[in-house]
Protein backbone atom coordinates (compact mmCIF):
# COMPACT_ATOMS: atom_id res chain seq x y z
CA UNK A 1 0.00 0.00 0.00
CA UNK A 2 1.54 3.35 -1.34
CA UNK A 3 1.28 6.59 1.80
CA UNK A 4 -0.98 9.08 0.67
CA UNK A 5 1.77 11.48 1.48
CA UNK A 6 4.46 10.77 -0.15
CA UNK A 7 5.26 12.78 -2.99
CA UNK A 8 3.50 15.17 -1.45
CA UNK A 9 5.51 18.73 -0.11
CA UNK A 10 4.57 19.79 3.29
CA UNK A 11 4.07 23.42 4.32
CA UNK A 12 6.38 24.59 1.41
CA UNK A 13 9.22 23.43 2.44
CA UNK A 14 9.57 19.42 3.20
CA UNK A 15 8.96 16.89 0.53
CA UNK A 16 7.72 13.20 1.63
CA UNK A 17 10.50 10.72 0.22
CA UNK A 18 9.39 7.68 2.59
CA UNK A 19 7.15 6.47 5.74
CA UNK A 20 10.14 5.72 8.26
CA UNK A 21 7.82 4.25 10.55
CA UNK A 22 4.46 4.34 12.23
CA UNK A 23 3.47 4.43 16.04
CA UNK A 24 0.18 4.65 18.44
CA UNK A 25 0.69 8.60 18.41
CA UNK A 26 2.43 9.34 15.17
CA UNK A 27 3.47 8.51 11.54
CA UNK A 28 7.62 9.56 10.92
CA UNK A 29 8.32 10.26 7.61
CA UNK A 30 11.65 10.66 5.98
CA UNK A 31 12.02 13.73 3.66
CA UNK A 32 14.33 16.39 1.87
CA UNK A 33 14.14 19.65 2.66
CA UNK A 34 15.47 21.47 -0.79
CA UNK A 35 16.14 24.92 0.37
CA UNK A 36 18.41 23.52 3.30
CA UNK A 37 20.00 20.46 1.05
CA UNK A 38 19.09 18.18 3.36
CA UNK A 39 17.22 15.00 4.53
CA UNK A 40 15.52 15.13 7.74
CA UNK A 41 12.74 13.36 9.76
CA UNK A 42 9.17 14.40 9.73
CA UNK A 43 6.67 13.47 12.77
CA UNK A 44 3.45 13.82 11.97
CA UNK A 45 0.16 13.15 14.86
CA UNK A 46 -2.49 11.05 14.19
CA UNK A 47 -5.58 13.06 13.70
CA UNK A 48 -7.18 12.02 16.86
CA UNK A 49 -4.15 13.31 19.00
CA UNK A 50 -4.08 16.34 16.57
CA UNK A 51 -6.87 17.96 17.93
CA UNK A 52 -6.30 16.79 21.82
CA UNK A 53 -5.13 20.19 23.62
CA UNK A 54 -4.13 18.05 26.58
CA UNK A 55 -2.04 16.28 24.25
CA UNK A 56 -0.54 18.82 22.61
CA UNK A 57 0.47 20.74 25.26
CA UNK A 58 2.15 17.78 26.70
CA UNK A 59 4.33 17.31 23.94
CA UNK A 60 4.92 20.57 23.51
CA UNK A 61 6.49 20.46 27.42
CA UNK A 62 8.51 17.65 26.01
CA UNK A 63 10.38 19.71 23.13
CA UNK A 64 11.44 21.98 25.69
CA UNK A 65 15.34 22.35 26.55
CA UNK A 66 15.62 20.72 29.98
CA UNK A 67 17.92 24.00 32.45
CA UNK A 68 21.53 23.55 32.84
Amino acid sequence: MTDALIGQTLGGRYEITALLGEGGMAQVYEAQQPRLDRKVAVKLLHRHLSNDEEFKRRLSERRKPSPS
